[in-house]
Formats: structure tokens, C-alpha cells, sequence
């Protein structure tokens, strides 16, 4: 599946509004506070729901794995500015094959490639398994870390991503209401989804550094952190992912140690529940974008998606 619109999920924001003025919070002013909450307090989560076929599927909660991958296959990754749609030339590609993006390309794991005049460079993975997709910063290009991306199965195929001008990841700080403090934070988007990939409503996204869960600051504060769901191309008041399953955060402080996890309601009146958990890195003046899937029994052994994962009873 091509992730394209995943990482471009973060510049929603900005291109469905036109790049204008902020996205005004409803309620009193100087508590934004954040995923769950309103300005009068905690909301009773909605139930979790897909948009098309509207039949949620999280059967493999706890025992989906990540896709093994087949034969090794060499693809075109053609990089565009994701609001100017010019290609990203010039710039240092780097592809882990083990989804770890380490920031110390060295082969097996890793192989790297600078793009050409129109943006492409020819990179080999193995046919249908997870890659991580390192963009290096550039003149063109703020540096982007995109995980759990799917390498394509077709020999000669071409895998279209986004590079993001530091102008474009400002528009999405602005209209979140913040001022991306770009030497010390970073930015976080994601798409969730079911066990058929389907996007996943009402899906409450908890970003972690370490152990300690980043949380929204009050409205009045621009450089602290926001993160949020989105509703088509606008944030949520209260958290929620909306029908994209998308979630988007600014000014996260930069960490190698960070995690999301994915909460929700499956009933009515039914307590919330871990439903996904993925892992990454934040970089000052980046983007790191995840894509989130239903409970993996896979993990390794001792990680943060694995420890919140037994806590949860899987």
C-alpha cells in the first residue's frame, strides 16, 4: 500500500484551509486541554468506527505482525514538495529495511541515494515489507522520518512520497495554534487503522517520550505542545482521530525513545482500550510520521510497544 497520504496527512491542515488563519479553539480561552478534554473537563469517548465499508474489523488485536517482505526489489522513490507538488532534487534518501531509522546509514540495513532533477532516486528493499523512509534536510526539504512505510512489490514500481518545506510545517504549527519551536521539537502525524487498513474514527492517539506522556499545553502557551486528531482537514476540540484516522502534533519535544499509543472505546459505554502502539523518533525542525495499525504480538521483546502491550493483557 502506498503511504503517500499518510505522510502527507500532517499538511491536511494547512492545504484544506488554504494556508491562512489559525484554526480557532471553541470554549473559554487559556485551556486547551488537549486529547479526551475540553475546556469543562474530561468527554466521554465515542465509539470506534471506520467510514468505508462502516464495518470495523480489530479481530487481529494482539496477533497481527508486521509484513515479513518477499525477494529484494529495486524501486523509483520520486520525492515532491507536498504543497508546491516541485520535486525534492539534490537531497539524501536514506531507506532502513528494518524500520529503524537509526540516523547511521550502514548497509545491510540501510542503503541511501541522492535524488535526481526530478526528484527520483532507485533504492532496493524486500517486496512488500515494512521500510523506514529517511529524508535528510535539505535546500528543498525539512528533514522527514517516516516508519512502517510499505516497499513496493513490483519490480521497477514507483513509490511516491512527500518531502515538507520548513514553511510548510509552520503553516500546520500556525493553524494548530502554536509557534513550532524549531531548535528543540519536532512534529508527529499518523494515520491509524483497522486489521483491513481501514482508517480508524474516534481513536484517541497518546504520544510518549520514554515513559512520560507528551500533553497539550494550555492555549495561552504557543510554544508548548498540541497534539491532536483531525476531522477531515480541520483539528479536534477534543482529541479524537476523525473519519481519516489522522492525528497530528507540534512542538514535541525531540527524543530517540518516543511511542504512540493508539486508545478507544469498541462499545457504547465501554471502557477505553489499547488498540495499536508504534515506536520512532523526533527530530528538532523534522516530521515523524507513523503509520498504526491494530496490536502486533511481534514487538521486541521489552520495548515500549511490547511492555504497554503485556500491560493491556495481549
Amino acid at each position: 500500500m502506498n503511504k503517500r497520504v499518510v505522510l502527507a496527512c500532517l499538511m491536511a491542515v494547512s492545504v484544506g484551509c488554504g494556508g491562512s488563519t489559525p484554526a480557532a479553539d471553541t470554549g473559554p480561552v487559556g485551556t486547551d486541554t488537549g486529547p479526551g478534554m475540553t475546556d469543562t473537563g474530561p468527554v466521554t469517548p465515542p465509539v470506534l468506527a471506520v467510514a468505508s465499508p462502516n464495518t470495523i474489523e480489530l479481530g487481529c488485536i494482539g496477533t497481527a505482525t508486521r509484513p515479513a517482505g518477499g525477494a529484494s526489489t529495486m524501486a523509483q522513490i520520486a520525492v515532491t514538495e507536498y504543497v508546491s507538488m516541485q520535486p525534492i532534487t539534490s537531497t539524501t534518501i536514506e531507506l532502513y529495511a528494518d524500520d529503524a531509522i537509526t540516523g547511521t546509514c550502514t548497509a545491510p540495513n540501510c542503503v541511501s541515494g541522492m535524488t535526481d532533477a526530478m526528484g527520483h532516486v532507485t533504492l532496493g528493499a524486500l517486496a512488500g515489507g515494512w521500510v523506514g523512509l529517511h529524508i535528510l534536510p535539505s535546500a528543498d526539504s525539512a528533514e522527514v522520518l517516516a516508519y512502517n512505510q510499505t516497499w513496493p512489490t513490483t519490480a521497477g514500481a514507483t513509490f511516491a512520497t512527500a518531502g515538507f518545506s520548513s514553511g510548510s510545517i509552520g503553516l500546520v504549527s500556525s493553524l494548530l495554534g502554536r509557534t513550532f519551536q524549531t531548535a528543540t521539537a519536532g512534529a508527529i502525524s499518523g494515520q491509524v487503522n483497522d486489521c483491513m487498513d481501514h482508517h480508524l474514527a474516534n481513536a484517541e492517539a497518546r504520544v510518549f517520550r520514554g515513559t512520560t506522556q507528551v500533553v497539550t499545553g494550555p492555549s495561552s502557551d504557543r510554544t508548548s505542545p498540541r497534539i491532536t486528531g483531525l476531522m477531515g482537514t480541520n483539528p479536534t476540540r477534543q482529541g479524537f482521530t476523525g473519519d481519516g484516522g489522522t492525528f497530528v502534533g507540534a512542538n514535541v519535544p525531540v527524543g530517540d525513545d518516543y511511542h504512540v499509543e493508539i486508545w478507544g472505546v469498541r462499545t457504547m459505554g465501554g471502557a477505553e482500550e489499547l488498540i495499536g502502539c508504534e515506536e520512532g523518533r523526533v527530530i528538532a525542525g523534522g516530521i515523524t510520521v507513523l503509520v498504526i495499525g491494530p496490536l502486533r504480538s511481534d514487538y521486541a521483546a521489552g520495548s515500549a510497544c511490547d511492555l504497554a502491550a503485556t500491560a493491556a493483557g495481549h
